[in-house]
């Protein structure tokens, strides 16, 4: 890689999974990433909306269905898309919930509380950690991210601390 590929912020040619992607800013994200000229892998839990976002992206881009709450989903659907575009190399984790219950609510409580933390949080470090640990990621020099942070975590407070800060997140390595 010559200095200045190094120093590009071009997406064009690269490979992007982009959570949550079916509608709201991850189908703003993954259409404009397409436009770009990247390779977008667009999930989201609701298949049929997600294959509508793909088809409206245009052919660099494929739908995979995906609840991010559930971990072997996320390390199946990550070794899928690095399988079906040869790699990865931009992570947008875009996948979020909006739920109201009130505090006095039980039981019903306990299970909205959970699943934004599965959703909003757990599921961050989760694909970070898919991607990151994927045979075919390509590490990119250029791009400095909470996602190296994470990935060269050696305890997991410290990629839990790191994986709160940004719901953003471009894979670079330290190696």
């Amino acid at each position: 890689m010559t200095p200045a590929a190094a120093l590009s912020r071009s997406v064009a040619g690269r490979v992007a999974i982009v959570t949550g992607a079916a509608s709201g800013m991850g189908r703003a994200t993954a259409l404009l990433l397409a436009r770009e000229g990247a390779k977008v892998a667009v999930t989201d839990l609701d298949p049929a909306a997600c294959k509508a976002v793909a088809a409206e992206a245009g052919d660099g881009a494929h739908a995979f269905a995906l609840d991010v709450s559930d971990g072997e989903a996320i390390k199946r659907v990550v070794a899928d898309v690095a399988a079906h575009f040869g790699g990865i190399d931009i992570l947008i984790n875009n996948a979020g919930v909006s739920s109201f219950c009130p505090l006095d609510a039980g039981d019903d409580y306990d299970a909205i509380w959970h699943r934004a933390i599965a959703v909003m949080l757990t599921a961050h470090q989760r694909m970070v950690r898919a991607a990151g640990l994927s045979a075919t990621m390509r590490w990119s020099r250029s791009n400095s991210s909470t996602a190296s942070r994470i990935a060269s975590t050696r305890f997991a407070s410290e990629a839990c601390s790191a994986s709160t800060t940004s719901p953003l997140a471009g894979l670079r390595s330290r190696r």
